[in-house]
C-alpha cells in the first residue's frame, strides 16, 4: 500500500513525495531563524562542553583535566564526542559546534516537520513552523554549544517513527536507550516512545530488542563507572543533591516551557485541543513527555533553573498545536489563522530571548572568556585555575578546579578547593555586588576579598579584570582574576 498523507480529513490525500520538499523548505525557514540567535561566545555550560570536547580531540580521552578520573561533568555525554569529531577535522571550537548545531538542527526540523505533514496534515507544516518561531528559547540555545540540537534530533525521530507508524523493535527500543543515555531527564520521553509505539510483547524479536537497548545501557553506564569511577555525571549529582531548598519556585519549569516569554499563546490551545486528541498516538506520546518532565522538575527542582531545561517539553507543545487543523473541520482556515496569530505574538514575546543571549555573550560571557585567554596568555603551563564558569576553564587550558561542583566530585566550594589545592590562579565573577572592581586594587593588597559569602585568604592578589558587562550598563558584573601572592613573579608581561 502506498503511504499516503491528508491535506485535510475531508480532502483527497497527498502523495508522500511531496511532503519531503515541503519539510525541507519549511525547515530552510527555521534555520535562518535559528541563525538570527548567533552568539559571539558560547554560553556558560556550553563552553564546559566545548573543554570537554578538545580534551577528546586533542587525544586526552573524555577529561575534564588531561590524566585525571574525577568523573566527567557533561550531562548529556553525547554532546562533546560528537564536537569532538568536527574539532579533529580542523575547526576551532566554538565555530565546530555551531556547524554541528546547524547540521543536527536542520536534520531535527525535517524530521519534525515531516512527522507533523504526515500524521496530522499539510497545514500543521505552517502551524509548526509559527510555533517553532516563537520558541525563541530553543533557537538561543542551539546556537550557544548547548545540547540543545541532539535533543531535537532525537524527539524528530521519535517524532517520525510514530508518524509512519513504524514498529520495528529493534529502531523503538534503540531509540528509548539513546533518548535516555543523551540526558536522563528525557527518560519520561523514552517511557511514553515505548508505550505509545505499539511495540508487541508477544514478538520475540521485542525481547530480543529490549535485550539489545538494555545491554548498551549497562555498557554506558559500566564505561562511566570504569572510566570516571561515577555512574552518573557529576554534574546531575550534584544538581540532584543540591536540589531545591526553597529558592527556586516548584512552579519554574511549567513558567517557562507553558507561559513565559509569550509561550502561553502557543500553549493555551495547545492544551485545550488535547480531549480531542484522545485517540490520537502523538498526543499521547507528547501528554506522557509532557507530564512526566513537568512532575520530575517540580518535585525536584533543579540546584539552579537553566532554561534549556524546558527545550524538549516546548518542542512536545509546538507538535500538539500543530495537530490543531486536523480537527478543525469547516472552521479549518480559521483556526489556523488564529494559530498562526498566537505564533507570531509568541515570536514578537520571544525576542526578549534573543536580546538577551546576544547580550549575554557579548558582555557577560565576553569578560569570562577574556579572563581565561589573559590567564592563557600570561601565566605558565603549570599553573592551576580556580574557576566556576564555562568559559574561563576553557580559554584558560590550565587545569581546572570547578568550585561550581558540576565537574568535581566531593566537595569543591572556592573554601575548601583554596585549602586542599591552593591553586595559582583564580577567576572570580561578582555579580550585583554593588562593588566597583577597582576596590580590589586599592590598598591594603592583604584585605580579605569577600565571594558569595565567602572570605578568600589574603594570600591571593587582584592583577586583573573585565568589566565590558559594568561599563556598557548591561549588568553588575565582570570578570576579576586573583593569583596567588609567592608566584606573582612568574606572571609573563
Amino acid at each position: 500500500m502506498t503511504l499516503r498523507v491528508q491535506w485535510l480529513s475531508s480532502k483527497e490525500p497527498l502523495a508522500i513525495d511531496k511532503i519531503y520538499p515541503i519539510a525541507c523548505l519549511l525547515s530552510a525557514i527555521a534555520l535562518f531563524l535559528m541563525l538570527r540567535y548567533n552568539q559571539c561566545f558560547p554560553k556558560d555550560d556550553g563552553a564546559f562542553f566545548l573543554r570537554y570536547a578538545d580534551n577528546i580531540a586533542s587525544g586526552h580521552g573524555y577529561r575534564c583535566n588531561p590524566g585525571e578520573t574525577n568523573g566527567i561533568g557533561a550531562s548529556a555525554p553525547l554532546w562533546p564526542p560528537l564536537i569532538a569529531l568536527f574539532m579533529a577535522a580542523g575547526l576551532p571550537a566554538f565555530f565546530a559546534v555551531k556547524c554541528l548545531s546547524v547540521i543536527t538542527c536542520g536534520l531535527a526540523f525535517i524530521l519534525l516537520f515531516s512527522a507533523s505533514m504526515l500524521y496530522w496534515g499539510i497545514l500543521s507544516g505552517p502551524v509548526l513552523l509559527a510555533a517553532l518561531a516563537g520558541s525563541g528559547l530553543i533557537f538561543g540555545e542551539a546556537m550557544g554549544g548547548l545540547e540543545t540540537p541532539l535533543t531535537l534530533l532525537l524527539m524528530g525521530a521519535a517524532f517520525f517513527t510514530l508518524a509512519r507508524d513504524i514498529r520495528n523493535p529493534y529502531i523503538i527500543t534503540l531509540l528509548c536507550a539513546l533518548l535516555f543515555i543523551h540526558k536522563l531527564d528525557m527518560l519520561p520521553w523514552a517511557a511514553a516512545l515505548a508505550l505509545t509505539s505499539g511495540l508487541a510483547l508477544r514478538d520475540r524479536r521485542t525481547w530480543y530488542a529490549l535485550a539489545m537497548s538494555g545491554t548498551l545501557i549497562l555498557v554506558y553506564f559500566a564505561a562511566m563507572k570504569l572510566g570516571t569511577d561515577h555512574f552518573f555525571p557529576v554534574s546531575l549529582t550534584h544538581k540532584f543533591t543540591q536540589s531545591w531548598s526553597g529558592g527556586i519556585s516548584r512552579w519554574w519549569f511549567i513558567d517557562t516551557a507553558y507561559w513565559h516569554y509569550g509561550r502561553w499563546a502557543v500553549a493555551i490551545p495547545a492544551l485545550l485541543a488535547l480531549p480531542f486528541f484522545i485517540r490520537k498516538r502523538m498526543a499521547w506520546f507528547c501528554c506522557i513527555g509532557l507530564a512526566g518532565q513537568a512532575l520530575a522538575y517540580s518535585l525536584f527542582p533543579p540546584s539552579e533553573p537553566f532554561l534549556w531545561y524546558a527545550c524538549a517539553s516546548m518542542m512536545g507543545v509546538n507538535m500538539l498545536m500543530a495537530g490543531i487543523p486536523a480537527i478543525a473541520g469547516r472552521f479549518t482556515p480559521y483556526i489556523v489563522a488564529i494559530l498562526l496569530c498566537c505564533g507570531l505574538y509568541s515570536t514578537i514575546a520571544g525576542e526578549t530571548i534573543r536580546t538577551l543571549d546576544i547580550n549575554n555573550a557579548d558582555y557577560t560571557e565576553a569578560d569570562r572568556a577574556r579572563a581565561g585567554v589573559w590567564v592563557a596568555a600570561h601565566t605558565p603551563p603549570s599553573f592551576r585555575l580556580a574557576t566556576g564558569y564555562g568559559n574561563p576553564a576553557f580559554y584558560s587550558h590550565r587545569y581546572v578546579y570547578d568550585y561550581s561542583g558540576l565537574n568535581m566530585a566531593g566537595p569543591s566550594d572556592l573554601p575548601t578547593i583554596i585549602d586542599r589545592f591552593s591553586p595559582e590562579i583564580i577567576i572570580l565573577c561578582p555579580w550585583k555586588t554593588a562593588i566597583r572592581p577597582e576596590t580590589y586594587f586599592q590598598p591594603p593588597n592583604d584585605k580579605k576579598i569577600m565571594y558569595f559569602g565567602h572570605r578568600i585568604t589574603p594570600n591571593y592578589k587582584a592583577v586583573k579584570y573585565f568589566d565590558s558587562t559594568l561599563q556598557s550598563g548591561y549588568d553588575d558584573f565582570y570578570a576579576l582574576i586573583l593569583v596567588r601572592s609567592d608566584v606573582e613573579g612568574e606572571l609573563v608581561p
